[in-house]
């Protein structure tokens, strides 16, 4: 291995290491944010190969973020009687129109419903497709 493969796989870890550093930096910031999913750090190595040419080329480390988002969060009461909390595994199934032939569904398990003038639960989140979302609990 050549001098700049050499610095090219310990430039490799130290970027790793800065992405890491940052998801911990990230987690520790929105430690207090409610619904907010820790991530963690993957990490990853490249194994140095040699080429036809009889080059080997660098070995490095990559790192990537993992959410959490299946992870059970905290409960916390809420006093209304439409939020609802999920303990354990699961979601909730959420469609902009429930009554439509074929509904396009949605999973979250944010829990913070209202009712609507028809009677159906709101989320209280948006998305460019569907301003309110009703929900369906299944």
């Amino acid at each position: 291995m050549s001098l700049y493969g050499a610095m090219l796989t310990g430039v490799s870890a130290l970027d790793a290491n800065s992405r890491a550093l940052n998801i911990t930096s990230s987690n520790i910031a929105n430690v207090n944010t409610v619904g907010y999913k820790t991530s963690t750090g993957a990490f990853s190595t490249f194994l140095a190969s040699t080429t036809q040419a009889g080059q080997v080329s660098p070995s490095g480390v990559h790192v990537s973020s993992v959410q959490n988002i299946a992870e059970q969060g905290q409960l916390t009461s809420t006093g209304s009687a439409t939020d609802l909390a999920m303990s354990g595994n699961g979601f909730f199934v959420v469609s902009a129109d429930p009554t439509a032939a074929n509904p396009l569904y949605a999973y979250t398990r944010a829990g913070s419903f209202a009712p609507d003038a028809d009677g159906f639960l709101r989320t209280g989140s948006s998305t460019p497709t569907a301003p309110c979302r009703r929900t369906e609990v299944r």
